[in-house]
């Protein structure tokens, strides 16, 4: 369609229907919870589910018509449609939920029905028939069936009225247990609600962080559907508004932009045209967003029609076009790159018009475009780039591409080429967009660790398992690909992940890796530590059977397994060198239990110097069939004098902790000074008091573990506080 063609349509289209689930109103009060008497439900376990539940009546969820329902263990239901098994089934953010949607979320978590029951039925009479779907002291938070916090929520839809009731029973788990979400959303739009003592709602930020269920208990929700729309309709245009795509490929959605202009009770429907004058229904094509078919070779174009159901108005959508292959208009833009470890750097980017992106990176500033053709084999991509020339790093759909095998400190170049690939392996067509423009090129050089001074402290109470950089600036995670059979090296560990994860069956929270095969090589890796006199390194050790705090029968011994503690010079952590290794030849069975047991390693060899320090597991090439884990917490660099001093001030007192905006401190005595400290060992707060209770506001401080030193009438106490 040429420019012309394109703006005239443009006048006849004209903008603004609201997206429906925004416009539900709600209201909250005490009910008395009463569990679903009904059938049992299939849906079991983690990501449990059963599909395509005859509702058993019409029910009109945001002007779209139901008549089945799925259900899903992690606290809600989906209408219409089966629900999307896996992970997405437990990220529980309403503003991204159109592989879940359009779903009703009670409780939506990471759940798990291994105990209690999840129960429907039908009751009444038409036209006031109402189904009632109940999760019964269902498992909440974390996915385990061993989890001990419980809940009862149920929900109800109304046939008729086409309300929509959640109701909330009694429940065992602590505060911040939890991170759910409560609300509701269909693919264009949502409601997330935030429980409290005055409840608050939006459709522009999901709050998918429900800690605390205290203000649900005994609570019930009542959704009431808009009221019918008045007055004349207008519709946004569509985006994207030209597609190109391949012969018998699926486009990419399209999505009518709703503008907030106060118009509710619609019912949408698409349309398809081939000549834009006749205009067929797409069945089933009933929401702001559309899925088009699979493209077959000739020009399409789709609108959408809103009806107002009360007066009949009309209003259609401007049309989306869409073409076979070509070379898309617009190209990648906002490159940025970021250090996340010192070999390797993640680029990021704005996508342009295109299907695929390619990134192509060499050490010097002259990159040679790709060219396009047909029947043409795949692309060779490689995330590890081999040290020198020019080399494809990443080929695919992201907006990001994370490289390894750099040297911290050296100029590298990369170019991001939007493109579109049309064919099967072996017989590509490609048409590649090469313009070279300032906004598709990036110079980046990799930066060294992160450099802090003592005391340093790891209690990994943070760790989640992929976490860890985040949780403790300057720590990251990293490994060496190992083949089978062959020697592990101790050069220059890759990349940000690794099988150390986190775990708390010691009772204490610690990084756990196992030991199973003969291709593991596993990195924990601090930042860089100045080094004073008599530096000490701690940390408790121990070893269980593998993810329980079982003791394993044979553990370390007899086996080529290894835990190297190494420290590193340099400035890029590239070699390494051994100063402790806990293997079969020195450990005594006796000192790896299952018993968490401190461990000291005298730093002094290297006082003066700046250091990197790690832990490096290794299976060795042998694999011995013995399947264990090794646990590291607790861990600090110190000297003497750098350790937490003792408590010096026996009536100071200080709450919240873990916090999340301010900190109270309290001591009979006048408390003169308070500073806080973070892990990179820089100074974050420093104020002067003259009281016996002072405040500190957390709320600006990224999460983390901090150190507060308070003093008063010269003594002085430290104490950890952990901001979430």
């Amino acid at each position: 369609m040429n420019n012309m063609n394109r703006a005239l349509l443009m006048l006849l289209f004209f903008i603004g229907v609201n997206a429906q689930v925004s416009h539900y109103t709600y209201s909250v009060a005490n009910f008395p919870y009463v569990a679903v008497n009904g059938t049992n439900s299939t849906a079991t376990g983690i990501n449990g589910l059963q599909d395509n539940i005859p509702i058993g009546f019409t029910f009109n969820f945001a002007n779209v018509d139901y008549t089945t329902f799925s259900i899903s263990t992690n606290g809600y239901i989906r209408l219409g449609k089966p629900i999307t098994p896996g992970a997405t089934s437990r990220n529980n953010n309403l503003r991204n939920n159109a592989n879940q949607g359009p779903m009703l979320a009670p409780l939506w978590d990471y759940n798990n029905r291994g105990t209690g029951t999840i129960s429907y039925r039908v009751i009444g009479a038409p036209p006031n028939r109402m189904l009632e779907v109940g999760w019964h002291n269902v498992n909440i938070g974390s996915g385990m069936a061993s989890e001990t916090f419980f809940a009862s929520f149920k929900i109800r839809l109304f046939e008729f009225t086409n309300k929509i009731e959640y109701i909330y029973g009694s429940s065992l788990n602590p505060a911040d247990e939890l991170s759910a979400s409560v609300g509701m959303g269909d693919e264009a739009s949502f409601l997330s609600l935030t429980p409290g003592i005055s409840f608050q709602s939006s459709s522009v930020v999901s709050n998918n962080a429900i800690a605390d269920l205290e203000y649900l208990e005994g609570k019930r929700i009542i959704f009431t559907p808009p009221a019918a729309c008045t007055g004349a309709i207008t519709l946004s245009t569509v985006t994207p508004s030209y597609i190109n795509t391949c012969f018998e490929e699926a486009p990419r959605k399209i999505k009518a932009i709703i503008q907030t202009l106060g118009a509710s009770n619609i019912k949408y429907q698409w349309e398809q045209s081939f000549n834009q004058t006749s205009w067929v229904e797409i069945s089933g094509a009933v929401a702001t967003v559309l899925e088009p078919p699979v493209f077959t070779g000739e020009t399409t174009y789709y609108r959408l029609r809103a009806t107002c159901l009360t007066t009949g108005d009309v209003t259609y959508s401007e049309m989306s076009e869409i073409e076979g292959p070509a070379v898309p208009l617009n190209q990648v833009s906002n490159l940025t790159a970021t250090t996340l470890t010192p070999s390797t750097v993640r680029i990021k980017w704005k996508n342009g018009s295109g299907y695929r992106r390619l990134v192509i990176m060499s050490d010097t500033l002259d990159i040679t475009p790709p060219v396009s053709g047909f029947g043409l084999a795949e692309n060779i991509q490689n995330p590890v780039y081999s040290g020198s020339g020019q080399q494809i790093v990443y080929d695919g759909t992201s907006t990001r591409a994370v490289i390894n095998g750099l040297n911290c400190g050296q100029v590298y170049y990369a170019r991001v080429y939007e493109f579109q690939r049309c064919g099967e392996p072996g017989s590509f067509d490609y048409y590649y967009n090469t313009t070279h423009t300032a906004a598709n090129i990036i110079t980046f050089s990799p930066a060294p660790a992160n450099t802090v001074n003592l005391p340093v402290e790891n209690d990994f109470s943070l760790f989640t398992g992929s976490n860890l950089s985040a949780a403790y600036p300057g720590w990251y995670e990293a490994a060496i690909t190992t083949l089978p059979g062959t020697e592990p090296s101790m050069i220059n560990p890759q990349g940000t992940t690794s099988t150390w994860r986190s775990s708390n069956v010691l009772g204490i929270p610690t990084a756990a890796t196992f030991f199973s095969a003969n291709t593991i090589n596993s990195w924990l890796i601090s930042p860089r530590i100045n080094l004073l006199d008599d530096s000490v390194l701690k940390f408790k050790i121990a070893l269980t059977d593998y993810t329980n705090a079982n003791p394993d029968p044979s553990g370390i011994a007899n086996t080529d397994d290894k835990l190297n503690i190494l420290i590193s010079t340099d400035e890029c952590g590239f070699n390494w060198t051994p100063v402790y290794t806990f293997s079969a030849e020195n450990t005594d069975e006796d000192f790896l239990t299952n018993v968490p047991t401190d461990f000291e390693l005298d730093l002094s060899a290297y006082t003066g110097q700046t250091v990197q320090i790690a832990f490096q597991a290794v299976d060795g090439p042998v694999a011995n069939g013995s399947t264990y884990d090794i646990h590291i917490g607790a861990l600090s660099v110190a000297t003497p004098l750098s350790l937490t001093e003792p408590s010096e001030l026996n009536t100071l007192k200080f709450y919240p902790n873990p916090v999340t905006d301010v900190l109270t401190i309290s001591n009979n005595d006048t408390i003169n000074n308070a500073e806080v400290i973070n892990l990179l060992g820089q100074k974050v707060f420093n104020a002067q008091y003259n009281t016996t209770e002072a405040r500190i506001d957390f709320a600006s401080f990224p999460e983390g573990v901090y150190v507060v030193n308070v003093t008063s009438g010269g003594k002085k106490q430290s104490f950890k506080v952990v901001r979430k």
